[in-house]
This record gives structure tokens, C-alpha cells and sequence, in this order.
């Protein structure tokens, strides 16, 4: 996959209110790992399908598949034996429901392994005793179950067994079948890294457990394993709170290429619900994505509105103007920060930063502006409103206006907000 440019986090925002969800940009990695049943067929509730399209979140991974000693796949019971799926009839259209579009989810994969639990090992044995060629049970299953559900790829949560050989063979299996493999390693680099190098490019993704027995891992050094691939910086919600915004971005200051979401809440039910998938989300592309402030902005003919963002490195900048349909280079726009100056009706319209650089090219999140005829004068007073909104869960609010001791509104509450400041249900102080 491309490498993604890295850029510093920390906007200088202009703000009046709060939004709940900004747009986002598309390239970094939101994942989530739909364990506790949510990713089966009975979790995928229409409730549960909604959320997840409206998450933000990128990739979910159905935790976890067993595969038996003898070959079987299973999931709550036998879903897939002697190359036959047997598993719910209408598991694979209800995950297809999930990436309709309009969605954000775009990738569906399907975990093997996790703590205590056998199926490399059994990988292995089988892959000993009866090879690796379309006949075997291992092939048929996977391509049972390829076709039954559409899904993109298997993740290997291998927590016991560490055999490369098998490993990589069972990965060369899966992509016969149109499967790419992705890692999620917390300890042994050396597997994982004998793993990537098997299997080359069909392993496109490597997830690093950075809590619990992978606490101490440090995102910098995993991302310098893999040949170029940046590892997917990954945590969980114990804590309930901006730990997990924290963890995010070390992740991003360390170089990798999103991040992503291990739900653990203990008697939740489903582990993630729609307002915590969309909060993870958001602190993941928030942090990974360059996000143009302020993100939507109001004001009246003649006045003017600043839009920034920031990145590291050394890049060239341009704006474009997203209007009608049609988006289009602002000439002479090519610095970090565009100011539109005595603005017109004509200003209405999205405006977005593209970054490149050695590394690649990156656009941004678009800003939108409204702009609207200042108000007639009422009893020789001319009152026009301007508002400016920024970034979404986690990222404090710094207003950066002074109120004079003699004005009209100092020590006054606002009049009204906009957004629905009950959406976090924990954690975060966003209210």
C-alpha cells in the first residue's frame, strides 16, 4: 500500500461551537475487531449494521474463527466442513449490508487465533499431514467461506503455536483463494517478520496490540520490520476515557498508518454500540487524517475566513476549491493556511489541502464556508452572524476571541449551541 506522509498533530482552532463528526479524509486505517459475537450473524442487528456504516470505522475483523483439528471451521459452532459452508445462510448478505454504500466500512476480514486458542497449531499439523493443494480440507473451507461471505482477507492472531513455515504456506493458500493475510502480533517479531517476508505484498496489513500482554510495545520499532509496511497502531477501551486518543497518536508520531480499536468492556452488549464505534473512530481519523479547520465556517459578504492545517516534512501544498460538483487548484494558493479575504456570495463552496511530498500525495479533509448578504440595519445597528466550527471527539476547544469588560455580551451564557453534546457517553469532559 502507499506510505502515508506524517504530520503533526495539534491545530491552532477558531472556534464557536462544536461539531460532533467532521468530514474525513479516506486514507488512514480505522479498524475495528467485532468480537463478543457482534461480527456473526445474530450481532448484526439492523441497529448494529447502522452504526458501523456511520462509525468512520475503515475495516472490521470478525473475532474469532477456530479452525478444528480436523480441518473444520468454526464460529459459536461448525460453519465450514469438508469444503462446504454450513454456517448461517444469511451471515454473508447482512456483513455485505454492512459496506453498502453509503458506508465507511470498505473492508471485512475474519481473525484466526487469540489467547489459548489452538487453530495454528492445528494449522500446522494439517498443513503437515495432508499439504496445501486445492483438494485438502484447509483450501476447500477457505474457499467455502471466501465465497459464502465476501470477505477481503484472514487475520492471523497466532498467540501459540509461531511456526513460519506452516504459517506462510497457510497464507499462500489464502491468497489462491482471493484472500490477502494481515498480522496482529504482540510478541516473537521475528515470526512476524519471517511471516511478511514469506508472503510479500498478499500481507498488506500488520495490527499491533499496544495493551494488555502488548503494552509495552513500541509502535517506532515494529515500524521498522516490515520492509517499508507500517505497522497499524491498535488499542483497547478499558479505560473508558482519551487513553485511547493518547495511545493514537504515539502511533501517528511513531509514523504508522491508523489505528485501531480492541472493544473489552466487560457485560457490554454488543461490546461496541454505534456512539462508541463513532468516538473511536473519530479520535483514529482525527488523528491520522490532516483535518482542515475550521471545518465548516458562516459569515457574511465582506468579511474573511482562515483555513489551515498542519504537516511535517518537507511538502509542497496546494488548495482546491470544491464547488458544483467540480474541484479545482486556487492559483497562487500553495502554502499551509488559505485566507480568504472581502469574501463574496461566490466563496460558497468546500475548500481542501493536497500535501506531497517523496512520500506520496495526501488531500485532506474538506472545510466548508457559507456565505451569506450581511443583514439590513435595525435601529442603526447591524447585527451578522459568524460561526466557525473544528475537530470532532478528544481535541480540547480553544477559543482565541476576547471579550471587553463593556461589551453587551460579557458574562453571558450563549443563546444556543448546535450539535448533540450527549453523543459520548463516557469519558472525554467533551461536554
Amino acid at each position: 500500500m502507499p506510505r502515508k506522509m506524517s504530520w503533526l498533530a495539534g491545530f491552532m482552532l477558531v472556534l464557536l461551537q462544536m461539531v460532533a463528526s467532521p468530514p474525513q479524509a479516506s486514507a488512514a486505517t480505522a479498524m475495528i475487531f467485532c468480537n463478543g459475537g457482534m461480527g456473526g450473524a445474530s450481532g448484526l442487528t439492523a441497529s448494529q449494521i447502522s452504526g458501523l456504516r456511520a462509525s468512520g470505522m475503515t475495516t472490521m475483523i470478525i473475532f474469532n474463527m477456530g479452525v478444528a483439528t480436523n480441518g473444520d471451521f468454526t464460529y459459536g459452532g461448525t460453519i465450514c466442513s469438508n469444503g462446504v459452508y454450513i454456517g448461517p445462510s444469511n451471515w454473508g448478505s447482512l456483513l455485505n449490508q454492512c459496506r453498502t454504500q453509503p458506508s465507511s466500512i470498505t473492508r471485512i476480514e475474519v481473525c484466526i487465533g487469540g489467547w489459548t486458542d489452538p487453530s495454528w497449531t492445528n494449522i500446522k499439523n494439517l498443513i503437515a499431514a495432508n499439504g496445501t493443494n486445492s483438494s485438502t480440507v484447509l483450501y476447500q473451507n477457505l474457499l467455502a467461506l471466501k465465497n459464502a461471505l465476501g470477505i477481503d482477507a484472514i487475520d492471523n492472531d497466532d498467540e501459540a503455536a509461531y511456526d513460519s513455515a506452516s504459517t506462510i504456506k497457510f497464507g499462500q493458500m489464502c491468497n489462491s483463494v482471493g484472500l490477502k493475510s494481515t498480522l496482529c502480533p504482540y510478541t516473537n517479531p521475528s515470526y512476524w517478520q519471517a511471516v511478511k517476508s514469506g508472503l510479500g505484498s498478499n500481507c498488506d496489513q500488520v495490527y499491533l496490540q499496544c495493551y494488555d500482554g502488548g503494552a509495552g510495545n513500541n509502535p517506532a520499532t515494529w515500524n521498522t520490520y516490515f520492509s517499508g509496511l507500517k505497522v497499524v497502531t491498535g488499542y483497547w477501551d478499558y479505560e473508558r476515557d482519551t487513553t485511547f486518543l493518547t495511545k493514537m497518536q504515539v502511533g501517528q508520531n511513531a509514523g504508522c498508518t491508523g489505528g485501531f480499536l480492541w472493544p473489552s468492556c466487560t457485560g457490554c452488549s454488543p461490546p461496541a454500540d454505534g456512539n462508541e464505534m463513532s468516538q473511536y473512530a473519530a479520535w483514529i481519523l482525527d488523528t491520522f487524517n490532516p483535518v482542515v479547520t475550521p471545518v465548516t465556517a458562516a459569515d457574511v459578504v465582506g468579511s474573511q475566513v482562515t483555513f489551515a492545517t498542519s504537516f511535517g516534512g518537507n511538502n509542497t501544498y496546494q488548495w482546491q476549491v470544491i464547488k458544483a460538483g467540480a474541484t479545482n487548484n486556487i492559483p497562487g494558493a500553495t502554502n499551509m493556511t488559505l485566507t480568504l479575504a472581502n469574501l463574496q456570495l461566490t466563496n460558497t463552496a468546500s475548500y481542501q489541502l493536497v500535501v506531497s511530498n517523496v512520500s506520496g500525495i495526501l488531500v485532506s479533509s474538506p472545510g466548508s464556508l457559507a456565505v451569506s448578504s450581511a443583514p439590513t440595519a435595525v435601529n442603526n445597528v447591524t447585527a451578522s452572524f459568524a460561526g466557525q466550527t473544528g475537530l470532532s471527539y478528544g481535541f480540547p476547544l480553544t477559543p482565541t476571541w476576547t471579550i471587553a469588560p463593556g461589551s453587551a455580551i460579557a458574562g453571558q451564557s450563549p443563546s444556543s449551541t448546535n450539535g448533540n453534546f450527549d453523543l459520548e457517553t463516557f469519558g472525554g469532559g467533551r461536554n
